[in-house]
């Protein structure tokens, strides 16, 4: 048995911040989304439908618990069996294709800036 994925959050702070959008039941319930999909599955998320890549080493996660949460969360695995969360938008609150390439662009500046330390 392959041994679990760690997670960590390149800014715990400002992801913390943005679930504030949502109540407090509904927030614990995307961290547990995310922590239980990525501590069991880590890139295999792709393989289950629930994650995609976008190339360079970027993934996303798609949560969603319709009607009120529909986020994507960015990522790229680092080390071994380590996922690092870069940041995350509310696809509910615009759901335009340039801003979703205006964050997809955005993850990539922080994924670079990862890579260059």
């Amino acid at each position: 048995m392959q041994p679990e994925w760690r997670i960590f959050y390149l800014d715990e702070v400002a992801f913390a911040k943005f679930l504030q959008r949502y109540n407090r039941a509904m927030q614990g319930r995307i961290e547990r989304y995310i922590v239980e999909k990525f501590t069991a599955l880590g890139l295999d998320a792709v393989a289950d439908g629930s994650a995609r890549p976008l190339g360079q080493g970027l993934y996303e996660l798609k949560v969603s618990f319709r009607p009120e949460v529909e986020i994507r969360v960015f990522f790229a695995s680092q080390g071994n069996r380590e996922i690092v969360i870069l940041s995350a938008y509310d696809k509910k609150s615009n759901d335009s294709k340039n801003w979703q390439n205006v964050q997809i662009q955005a993850a990539r500046r922080l994924l670079k800036s990862i890579d260059e330390k």
